[in-house]
């Protein structure tokens, strides 16, 4: 199975607006953790856009963008973090 993600958008979110996140079309996926939904791309910009588009409730300011790291991938074969 191929992952298919090259970056990881931090959006700091209450789960009530969580549903807003999932009409953005350039993610591979969203995984929710407590108040921050991190979002799954390989197309950066694009994504960017949908998100500042999405009328939602998070703070521009507090957006984080990363490179997936070996316990995300680890994480999302297993389901579970590497301290487990």
């Amino acid at each position: 199975e191929r992952l298919n993600a090259g970056r990881v958008i931090e959006v700091p979110i209450s789960e009530e607006n969580l549903g807003s996140l999932h009409a953005i079309k350039n993610k591979n996926r969203i995984e929710y953790h407590t108040g921050v939904a991190e979002i799954y791309t390989n197309n950066t910009t694009d994504c960017l856009e949908e998100i500042l588009q999405v009328k939602s409730d998070f703070d521009i300011n507090n957006l984080h963008i990363r490179r997936a790291t070996l316990e995300d991938v680890f994480i999302h074969l297993t389901g579970r973090s590497l301290r487990e």
